[in-house]
């Protein structure tokens, strides 16, 4: 009996594999009935993984490249020579991002999930609505004033403020995750969601050994633009259109499905949350340029 019940599960487990390609509100009322969120998360951190160790060398001279070329823009600031440097100062270059990847991903699943639940729950629970639209206001407008004064504070308090931002994600993502019994299905829909993503780690990491270097490297229609210089900051288009990664819209898609299966709300009615919080999303992100405090070497 437990080899057969051990067996019915693993087959849940490869059915969301492909459900959540093939069929993803069979895959989502699957995790709905039995949330679980270990299996993608493993499947996107070996992704991730995999990218690094196939792409280190790539990633290694692309950061000493864009470091001499803002070192030659900006001749006030430190300058650094990768053959005077330490050794374990080029080892700490090559496996940062074998431990930045992985957490970010962690990460962003906690922040979409808080994001979904504030909004999900405003928009369709009738129990606790002042509560909940608290919460929600508290949230928005933490984040607005983050985003307004990281824009106009000094260089030099820019990792304090994204320290700050990433402890009020994290408290309110603990927050709800006590106070909310929806938390699990929605982080586990988020998850599997994430699966979308691996797919577009192994694109990239073939475009990447293609190009022989990561600078500029996307999938989405960015890629039929002009790469801007190094350091002299990106276009307006051209971060409006770093927005529609293949993979991310796929990813949305799949979210107004998931959000409609664990709200029992229409379909209609989730693209709408959707849609409005990307639409949110890609404002911010292209008028407040927060592109250049997530790594971009533009």
């Amino acid at each position: 009996m437990n080899a057969e019940n051990a067996q019915n599960k693993e087959t849940g487990v490869l059915d969301n594999i492909v459900n959540i390609f093939l069929s993803p509100r069979e895959a989502f009322e699957s995790i709905n009935q039995r949330p679980a969120w270990f299996v993608p998360v493993l499947i996107i951190v070996v992704s991730l993984l995999i990218m690094q160790v196939a792409t280190m060398n790539i990633q290694f001279q692309d950061q000493i490249e864009i470091m001499g070329i803002r070192a030659a823009q900006n001749p006030e600031a430190p300058q650094f020579d990768p053959s005077q440097a330490p050794p374990h100062v080029i080892t700490i270059m090559k496996i940062a991002p074998f431990i930045i990847g992985p957490v970010t991903m962690a990460f962003m699943l906690l922040v979409i999930s808080d994001i979904f639940i504030l909004f999900g729950n405003v928009i369709s629970l009738k129990e606790n609505k002042n509560k909940n639209i608290l919460l929600l206001a508290i949230f928005i407008v933490l984040i607005g004033i983050w985003a307004t004064l990281i824009n106009f504070i000094p260089p030099s308090f820019i990792p304090i403020m994204i320290l700050l931002m990433i402890g009020i994600l994290l408290a309110f993502s603990i927050l709800l995750m006590i106070i909310d019994p929806k938390y699990k299905y929605m982080f586990s829909m988020i998850a599997w969601t994430s699966l979308i993503g691996a797919v577009g780690i192994f694109v990239r990491m073939g475009l990447v050994l293609l190009k022989k270097t990561i600078i500029g490297v996307t999938t989405s229609p960015a890629i039929f633009l002009k790469m801007p210089e190094i350091g002299k900051g990106a276009p307006i288009l051209y971060r409006l259109l770093l927005r529609f990664d293949l993979f991310a819209v796929w990813q949305n898609i799949l979210y107004v499905v998931g959000l409609a299966v664990i709200y029992k709300m229409s379909v209609k009615k989730s693209a709408i949350m959707i849609g409005s919080l990307w639409l949110i999303y890609i404002l911010v992100m292209v008028f407040f340029n927060l592109d250049r405090f997530m790594g971009s070497p533009f």
